[in-house]
């Protein structure tokens, strides 16, 4: 009687220990499964292209400036603050006095220094009233 009660508690063991493992191999799976979700969205927000803006001027510019970081989200770039490495730089420039004129300018040298290798972008009415002056501007893509 003896041996057949250690047998049932031999086998009543296996099974719970069967049990636990499952288990524990649920609970590690599931771990896992969450790990790779935040690896997958690190790894998302690290290879995402960075989009950076510059606004100088009007409320005008503002909201042109909007719309646009609108349409860079929507095809996946992430937007950094200004003065971050970025891989697009938009200035939207103001023409309104010569010290605009001269604040363009200086944020367009600006970029590009933050980001060497990024598409610097000029926009706005600086844009328009210098538009040869800007063309021959290598540091301007």
């Amino acid at each position: 009687m003896n041996k057949e009660k250690t047998k049932k508690n031999r086998k009543e063991n296996k099974k719970e220990n069967k049990k636990e493992n499952r288990k524990n191999n649920c609970t590690r799976i599931k771990k896992e499964q969450r790990n790779n979700k935040e690896i997958i969205k690190r790894k998302r927000e690290y290879c995402m292209k960075k989009v950076s803006f510059h606004n100088l001027g009007c409320k005008v510019n503002s909201y042109e400036l909007d719309a646009m970081a609108e349409l860079f989200e929507k095809r996946g770039y992430q937007e950094v603050p200004w003065g971050e490495p970025a891989d697009v730089c938009i200035v939207n420039t103001c023409s309104v006095t010569n010290i605009a004129d001269r604040k363009s300018r200086q944020m367009l040298s600006k970029a590009r220094k933050l980001s060497p290798d990024a598409v610097v972008v000029a926009v706005g009415c600086y844009v328009q009233t210098r538009e040869e002056e800007l063309l021959k501007d290598e540091g301007i893509d």
